[in-house]
């Protein structure tokens, strides 16, 4: 599993370019620094971090350093996609002929409820390392809603949203569309192999094996690699209780999770 960076100093550098416009008297810099500090008499770079922190969704800078490596990719993803919310990209279909107002409500709870959707993201980042390999060309043959379905069977419910922003953070390359999904260059070999592994699963209501375990172990089809089957052997030895403390303190370590 790839460790995730903390991307601190992307935020250091956003606040040094708006500390630097600020100097310089731009006028739509000075606009911005003053929507949130109200007074722009003395504005040091202490004070426009603050703004860079209320700009990407933290209450102060403390806060943003603190922030683990997943919400801090999550706020910088939702920042450069601000269509991306816990629907997927835009709005439902269904909801385009309410009023800009409802219209609006809906979408900016959609947001908040994905900019909170860290653990679920997190656990789907860790899947996704697990099992799909990323390439450079865009799968067209499937989306994002296809995807989060083959996750679900082994992570539990997630929205399209989710995925789209764990994909994204993971490093994908992706495409959006016209529509709410969002395609990726995400290997069909990977997708096929997944969907043998939950294909065995159902034909044998009785596996020998836990179900991590029998996720690491593969089909059958061809020799499970070394790596993996050491992983699945441990948790074939773990009662369910385990493997999930085992998994959390994986991903606490890779700073995933922030429990």
């Amino acid at each position: 599993m790839t460790t995730l960076s903390t991307p601190i100093e992307f935020f250091k550098k956003e606040a040094k370019k708006l500390f630097r416009q600020v100097q310089a008297n731009d006028a739509e810099a000075l606009a911005h620094v003053q929507r949130v500090l109200k007074d722009t008499t003395d504005v040091s770079l202490m004070r426009v971090q603050h703004v860079v922190a209320i700009d990407y969704g933290f209450p102060k800078w403390e806060d943003l350093i603190r922030a683990n490596p997943v919400e801090l990719h999550l706020a910088i993803t939702m920042a450069k996609e601000p269509l991306l919310n816990d629907f997927g990209i835009g709005i439902y279909d269904g909801h385009r002929r309410l009023p800009k107002e409802e219209r609006d409500a809906i979408f900016t709870k959609n947001r908040k409820v994905l900019r909170e959707s860290v653990n679920a993201i997190a656990k789907t980042i860790v899947w996704l390392q697990a099992r799909v390999i990323p390439i450079k060309t865009i799968n067209t043959n499937q989306s994002s809603y296809r995807y989060k379905h083959l996750a679900e069977k082994d992570i539990g419910y997630i929205t399209n949203g989710v995925f789209i922003a764990a994909a994204i953070i993971a490093g994908y390359p992706y495409k959006i569309s016209d529509g709410p999904n969002v395609m990726f260059g995400m290997s069909e070999k990977s997708i096929k192999e997944t969907e043998k592994v939950h294909q065995s699963r159902s034909r044998d209501p009785n596996p020998t094996g836990t179900p991590l375990g029998n996720f690491f172990r593969g089909p059958g089809i061809i020799p499970t690699p070394p790596h993996l089957a050491a992983l699945a052997d441990m948790f074939d030895s773990m009662t369910m209780e385990e493997q999930r403390r085992y998994l959390d303190e994986d991903a606490r370590a890779m700073g995933l999770f922030n429990r």
